[in-house]
């Protein structure tokens, strides 16, 4: 739990040591500073879903995982009960990517990059399965 802070002996600092040192001795009593990042990080941790925040990690990703110009054409949609479902934009060029090869080196990259675990098949879906953004 968090320090409260403590004016009544603050103020008795600044009487003691006079203004300039009081202050001084008033701020190395205040507790650390944390970075926003790490209060950031624990925000979302207890905000956004697991299944979610891994969705933004692969989408982050996702240009190094698939090749620069496999992302072109495809998009990771979502993630349910760890299987990765990527939309894919043009059905020809799902045929091309929609081989076992293809998604176990997907796979692996994922793992490489964002850890183990993170998901364990790939579905390639066609175009038109999330909503437009506007």
């Amino acid at each position: 739990m968090p320090r409260r802070r403590n004016y009544e002996l603050e103020n008795l600092r600044i009487l003691w040591y006079g203004e300039e040192r009081g202050e001084a001795e008033n701020s190395g009593a205040l507790p650390k500073a944390k970075s926003l990042s790490a209060l950031v990080d624990k925000l979302s941790a207890r905000l956004i879903p697991e299944f979610q925040r891994k969705l933004f990690a692969i989408r982050d990703a996702w240009p190094k995982i698939a090749g620069a110009s496999n992302a072109r054409f495809s998009t990771p949609v979502f993630i349910q009960e760890g299987v990765l479902h990527v939309e894919v934009s043009h059905p020809a060029y799902r045929i091309a990517v929609d081989t076992p090869a293809m998604k176990k080196m997907i796979l692996e990259k994922i793992a490489s990059e964002l850890g183990k675990n993170f998901c364990s098949a790939i579905i390639f879906v066609p175009a038109g399965r999330r909503k437009t953004e506007k």
